[in-house]
């Protein structure tokens, strides 16, 4: 009965049992009782010819207090509630220290955190402004190298609008279509490298927004070699993928084309 009890979760402060009982002893149960559950209080009530079990509980069931038979009523409610005071009172004070254990714990990790902290600003803000150095190189030589890349389509956009204005009344229809296709083209080029400075403009101020869907890979590659294409010419190279079609893939379409651009523009620029 007392296990099942303790195992539905009631608290059971005292047990008070007899001595001569049939089947167990009441020093045997108190001892049980006792390995069970340590902090019921145990009472026994026996006559004086039993203080062999009376000690027996007190070695081995942590006797609060036996009442010798026969027992007064008076006796025995003083001692219950005398057991009941002291075992809500060691209650609560366990149940403070275990408070005040954890409160300590906490500040101690709390102490141990914000240490943590402070030293992982500093070294955040020594990395941030070893960054700063390094963003204001890299923006200086990004908006070199932009200068030099804008300077060529435009020189060829300008040199193409000088033909057309010079050669408009001569021109057959197929070359002025020639020559507007390449001014297509060469605008083309204009835009992506404008839309690379707002990319990394948008990436440097972290206010590109990353939206992620399912995405065509070998879409994006085809579309990067068409746009790599007349450059990789003029350089002698085979500019092709080895991306198979519809590989899918979930991510952000800008995002992965701005990389496979930047990584196909450098390969090109850097190739012999």
């Amino acid at each position: 009965l007392f296990q099942e009890l303790r195992k539905d979760g009631y608290d059971i402060p005292v047990v008070i049992s007899d001595h001569i009982m049939p089947g167990m002893k009441g020093d045997e149960l108190l001892r049980q009782i006792h390995t069970l559950s340590p902090k019921t209080l145990n009472i026994m009530l026996t006559g004086q010819a039993d203080l062999a079990a009376v000690t027996n509980a007190v070695n081995h069931a942590n006797l609060y207090q036996y009442i010798a038979k026969p027992w007064e009523k008076a006796d025995l409610v003083i001692t219950v509630k005398e057991a009941l005071r002291s075992y809500f009172q060691d209650k609560m004070l366990a149940e403070q220290n275990k408070v005040l254990q954890n409160m300590n714990t906490i500040l101690e990790q709390q102490v141990k955190e914000r240490t943590a902290e402070l030293e992982a600003r500093k070294i955040e803000l020594e990395k941030k402004n070893v960054q700063l150095h390094e963003l204001n190189a890299s923006k200086d030589k990004f908006f070199s190298i932009i200068s030099h890349d804008l300077k060529s389509p435009f020189t060829v956009l300008l040199g193409y609008t000088d033909i057309i204005i010079e050669n408009v009344e001569t021109y057959t229809p197929d070359e002025l279509k020639e020559d507007a296709v390449n001014l297509q083209n060469t605008a083309k080029k204009l835009y992506d490298l404008l839309e690379n400075l707002l990319t990394w403009s948008r990436i440097q101020r972290g206010v590109m927004k990353y939206v992620p869907k399912p995405i065509d890979v070998y879409e994006i590659a085809q579309n990067n070699v068409r746009l790599f294409t007349p450059k990789a010419k003029q350089k002698q190279i085979a500019l092709r993928t080895g991306i198979r079609q519809h590989m899918m893939a979930y991510a952000d379409y800008r995002m992965v084309d701005t990389v496979f651009r930047n990584l196909t523009s450098n390969a090109l620029k850097f190739t012999p």
